[in-house]
């Protein structure tokens, strides 16, 4: 907050608390966005986004198991997922995992 951050990485999310300690952050942090990844899944990521102070989700299972799919492919097909579709952000999560 010293530093004016409005949007922070929440990683490990399954490992810091989940949607449980960001539901408390919401309360302590009223002005900071968060960007969950770590341990969210296909079935879990809706959780998250459903709070007010997330902006996105992210993590590898939103990619392609193979990283030459990845590299080579088309990378529109990985866009993050986010609360308001006006809002695109690309991230390579995986690409960062094996470089």
């Amino acid at each position: 907050m010293a530093l004016d951050c409005q949007f922070l990485k929440f990683f490990p999310a399954n490992l810091f608390g989940s949607v449980a300690a960001l539901k408390t952050y919401q309360q302590v942090f009223p002005s900071i966005m968060f960007c969950p990844t770590g341990g969210l899944t296909e079935s879990t990521y809706s959780q998250y986004l459903e709070l007010t102070n997330v902006i996105s989700v992210g993590g590898s299972w939103m990619l392609s198991n193979s990283i030459s799919t990845l590299v080579n492919g088309p990378f529109n097909q990985y866009e993050m997922v986010t609360r308001d579709k006006s809002t695109l952000l690309i991230v390579f999560f995986t690409i960062i995992m094996y470089i």
